[in-house]
């Protein structure tokens, strides 16, 4: 049985991972839920028992003894544990309706002033059973920057007009800062990444939104291998309309959109290689291979401008969602299945020395250097004087 501890104000629960999934019809009777971790919403004379757990994929509530007046469940979700005074960009609220038959799952996200905006969400991201009296939700953990990680959770039971009739933790609102903690188990204290296997299904690493990973300018690098010179997606920041870097024969990448996404043959193979791709302020990208350039789409001689000539800025595109590492939402890569291994995950800004953002990169894919640009996406590489 998982822990509940109450610190002054803050509230804290730890869930374990439980491989067994629920079947999500509605009832708390599910032998699962004896081995995950439980607390009790109280409020208007009335005791709410709530159980959750998670898999590998998905965070489970259920709730008993929902009592009269209830029209919707409202989870409020904070990945990265801003504690934020308003709603922002990277927080999320999903709710639930439950009055009468079951109402479109809604969610939201954080925007200016804090007011919510309406998010369109895939039927994985989350679903829901009833019966009367009790509910049982289940909620994609991508939203919560997936498990082995802490994340900031409210509970609340909505009435008419969108009125708190229940809450966890008590004195929980609209805003992050009065959010509990939610600790998604195993926690692994003092762990080091080292080689991690996408398998091109349900494997692939998830990073919180962060204004950080929406920059104007990015380089990402890693050292990868595709297993059997299968394709994959290696970066995906949603790539309808932001950043997205796969394998297929070679490296594509796109900046903005699927009509921004080109590429050029380079096989691979079975072996290691160093790739990386880049995007200066001016839109140009470099694509490398193994420190060689192998496609520098938008470079252009210097020119003067004709006439009421207009040249439209090339802009790196963003996205108000999680970031995926060997996945992208909506599509996986240029086949389904795709497996690739990277060396290392170590995500972290990167200092932006000013100068030519291609400079040195080659020898950055020989040694250890630092690439420039405004952030840099490291997977790897392994270490010197070895093969991977």
């Amino acid at each position: 049985m998982a822990t509940l501890l109450a610190r002054g104000s803050a509230a804290q629960i730890t869930v374990p991972r439980w491989l067994d999934p629920p079947s999500l019809d509605g009832k708390c009777q599910d032998s699962a839920y004896t081995r995950g971790a439980s607390l009790t919403m109280q409020g208007s004379g009335t005791q709410t028992k709530v159980w959750l757990l998670h898999s590998s994929v998905d965070l489970y509530v259920c709730l008993d003894n929902l009592g009269t007046g209830v029209e919707r469940i409202a989870v409020g979700l904070d990945p990265d544990l801003s504690r934020d005074s308003l709603l922002r960009t990277g927080d999320y609220v999903f709710s639930f309706p439950i009055s009468g038959t079951v109402g479109t799952i809604r969610a939201d996200r954080g925007g200016p002033d804090g007011k919510l905006v309406p998010l369109t969400i895939a039927g994985a991201d989350a679903a829901a059973g009833f019966t009367t009296g009790s509910a049982e939700l289940r909620i994609s953990l991508e939203w919560l920057g997936g498990y082995a990680r802490s994340a900031g959770l409210s509970l609340s039971l909505e009435g008419k007009s969108g009125a708190v009739l229940r809450s966890w933790p008590e004195s929980a609102g609209r805003t992050p800062s009065s959010w509990g903690t939610l600790a998604l188990g195993p926690v692994y204290e003092g762990s080091s990444a080292g080689s991690v296997f996408l398998d091109g299904r349900e494997g692939y690493l998830v990073v919180p939104y962060s204004p950080g990973l929406n920059p104007k300018e990015i380089t990402i690098e890693s050292w990868v291998r595709a297993v059997d010179g299968d394709c994959g997606t290696l970066v995906g920041n949603g790539q309808f309309a932001s950043y997205w870097l796969a394998l297929c024969e070679g490296v594509r990448f796109g900046h903005g959109g699927l009509t921004t996404v080109r590429g050029a043959p380079h096989p691979l193979g079975d072996g290691w290689h160093h790739v990386a791709v880049t995007f200066d302020p001016e839109g140009m990208r470099t694509l490398y291979v193994d420190g060689t350039i192998v496609l520098q789409p938008g470079w252009e001689p210097p020119h003067e401008t004709e006439g009421d000539e207009v040249r439209s800025p090339v802009l790196l595109g963003s996205s108000v969602l999680p970031l995926r590492i060997g996945s992208d939402r909506g599509r996986s890569g240029p086949r389904p299945a795709s497996r690739l291994r990277a060396r290392a995950a170590d995500l972290g800004p990167c200092p932006h020395p000013r100068g030519d953002p291609r400079d040195g990169l080659r020898e950055s894919a020989r040694r250890r250097a630092r690439p420039r640009g405004a952030l840099a996406l490291h997977l790897g590489p392994p270490g010197r004087g070895r093969r991977p």
